[in-house]
């Protein structure tokens, strides 16, 4: 009975995957020149597009993501194709994919900083903790005496700024899922 169970539930999870890109399948890829990208890229969300580039950087840590052309548009790793191989570094190549858009407004701010605040309560709490009867005194070093955050409170403020800079309500950031990649020979 349980074997069947865990056979049933794999059967789910890999239909759900599968489902997840479905609508796409039979969708024709609206094809985007890079240096286009940007302008088009805001009525093109969540449609199926292709873009034809050079690559620029492929992420060591899994290799889900690359960065394609020198507008490093973003492109992420789907169910579809897994990871990306670092020899993909200077090739050209054709995605075909989701373009998704993230939005960060001021609300999205504020939940980061609380967020890293309760990160920053955690790290205070557990260096306390070390502090108590039993345990050896801690010594701090100059390294860690420093805020462990601070650059990610710099990409807050960089937001903030840009956000006032640019008059909109949010600020805009544009992926692509990858369904497809042929590397061009």
């Amino acid at each position: 009975m349980k074997k069947i169970i865990f056979v049933l539930c794999g059967v789910l999870v890999l239909l759900s995957c599968n489902n997840q890109y479905k609508e796409f399948k039979n969708q024709k890829a609206v094809v985007v020149s890079t240096v286009d990208f940007e302008n088009e890229a805001v009525n093109l969300v969540d449609q199926k597009i292709a873009l034809e580039g050079t690559v620029t950087h492929v992420c060591k840590n899994g290799g889900k993501r690359f960065f394609l052309g020198e507008e490093n548009i973003k492109v992420l790793a789907s169910d579809k194709v897994g990871s990306f191989e670092s020899s993909l570094e200077g090739s050209d190549v054709i995605v075909e994919g989701v373009l998704r858009e993230e939005r960060v407004d001021e609300a999205f701010l504020i939940e980061w900083e609380a967020e890293l605040e309760e990160a920053v309560k955690a790290q205070e709490k557990e260096f306390a903790h070390k502090g108590e009867f039993g345990y050896e005194e801690a010594e701090v070093t100059e390294a860690e005496s420093e805020d462990p955050n601070a650059a990610t409170r710099k990409q807050i403020q960089t937001y903030r700024n840009q956000l006032a800079e640019s008059g909109k309500e949010y600020l805009s950031f544009f992926t692509v899922e990858a369904l497809k990649l042929k590397e061009k020979k």
